[in-house]
């Protein structure tokens, strides 16, 4: 069925915009494309409604107003079209309270596509894909299931949601009611693709709106306020369930926390964190504290303190979210870190093949992590491919959808039995 989205009514490509609505799909989604060429925009639209999509098209930017690019649940957008380039689109979406995830699609070199995507990532925008013309239809037609399989995972819930809004107090409140729990994802070894790890990943079961994500919560509960209680007590939690593990399967894998840098204010954590882990009896090299490397201040003496003392005493420290920083060789540099998790935007993007740039981030970081004798693990790893050249490339661990997803202690149970049993598909047999 076309619908036009015009007021003249016309169904000209060139002078309206061309709506094709999949009635089929159970969830609805809105696609949006805007490329002045009109052959590109049907071969895009075509793939993405076979994935439910309610899908749009525009040849010129100057016929949809702000307010329909803003609404889109996807952007598909072309760098160089007549008048209102693609850089000015992604500059006006930064004010914009609900922002599409983005597409780029053009046929100028990849690394000027690279920086365009860098740059909308820089002011809080989520490009999910970048692909040089002329592309095929099966590219997009990866891309989009990618992006399906991930919004339709629990844990990742579809962009541009609007939730309810919390305060530290309301944070406080929940700490009190223990309304907190922690979800495992695994970690596989990609020399024998053994299980050697988890990460714990917090949620908020809440009395009211039912399970809650971070992206809900996280912002408040990383206030400095709030920080250091909050990371404390998941770690409680994470150190208790992982005991379970243990209990339950033998399990001595790693446990990783994450650990923002406006929780490591108190000299004394160190003091505090052993305690909690001889009660579990989790030995001191079997946590991994993770920091996230663009939030780590410039020179900040008491993350040193503290890092260095944990370091001392046994404890891993990991960077995480290693090419995202602006000083992230200065951090390697000056702290003793133990791992280095290379950020999943980077492996996401070298393996659909369309960003040189992120292939060339993901094997720098794996060689020098090596170098520095770091244990090197890679987020966001979501097929087979992925797997193998990750480990020709040399990293040593990998976390992703391919692995498994995050799930509770009683769920990665039963996907241990599974995978033992040799039950299931990819890593997860």
């Amino acid at each position: 069925m076309q619908v036009d989205l015009c007021e003249d009514g016309g169904h000209n490509p060139h002078d309206s915009i061309a709506r094709t609505l999949n009635t089929n799909s159970p969830i609805r989604r809105n696609l949006l494309v805007l490329d002045d060429e009109p052959e590109i925009c049907e071969l895009v639209e075509s793939v993405a409604s076979t994935f439910g999509f309610e899908t749009a098209s525009a040849v010129d930017p100057a016929l949809v107003s702000p307010s329909q690019i803003a609404d889109a649940d996807v952007l598909v957008l072309d760098l160089m079209m007549p008048g209102t380039d693609g850089i000015e689109i992604l500059r006006n979406l930064t004010d914009s309270t609900h922002r599409p995830d983005i597409v780029l699609i053009s046929g100028l070199d990849k690394r000027v596509l690279d920086s365009a995507s860098n740059m909308a990532r820089v002011q809080g925008l989520r490009v999910i894909g970048v692909l040089h013309k002329p592309f095929r239809p099966g590219a997009m037609r990866q891309l989009l299931e990618t992006y399906v399989n991930r919004v339709d995972a629990p844990e990742l819930p579809a962009s541009g949601a609007i939730g309810p809004q919390f305060t530290v107090r309301d944070l406080q409140q929940a700490l009190a009611r223990d309304e907190f729990v922690v979800h495992f994802q695994p970690q596989v070894s990609l020399i024998d693709e053994s299980w050697v790890g988890v990460e714990a990943l917090v949620r908020w079961q809440h009395p009211v709106y039912g399970l809650l994500y971070p992206n809900a919560f996280i912002s408040i509960a990383e206030n400095e306020a709030l920080a250091l209680a909050f990371t404390e007590h998941v770690i409680r939690i994470a150190l208790r369930q992982y005991k379970q593990l243990s209990e339950a399967l033998g399990f001595h894998g790693t446990l990783s926390v994450n650990m923002p840098p406006t929780a490591l204010t108190d000299v004394h954590f160190p003091e505090r964190l052993l305690p909690l882990l001889r009660e579990q009896q989790v030995p001191p090299g079997a946590f991994i504290l993770e920091i996230t490397e663009n939030s780590l201040p410039e020179s900040d003496k008491v993350v040193l303190d503290i890092t260095t003392r944990l370091s001392m005493r046994g404890v891993r420290v990991s960077i995480d979210d290693f090419g995202t920083g602006t000083s992230g060789l200065e951090r390697l540099h000056d702290t003793a870190f133990d791992e280095l998790k290379i950020d999943m935007v980077f492996v996401r993007n070298a393996q659909t093949g369309s960003a040189p740039a992120a292939t060339a981030i993901v094997e720098s970081a794996a060689a020098l992590g090596h170098r520095l004798k770091m244990n090197v693990v890679a987020e966001g790893v979501e097929n087979r491919p992925t797997i193998d050249w990750l480990r020709s490339v040399g990293c040593d661990v990998a976390q992703g959808f391919e692995v498994g997803r995050p799930m509770p202690t009683e769920d990665l149970i039963a996907w241990a039995n599974a995978r033992q049993a040799g039950v299931g598909s990819g890593l997860a047999q």
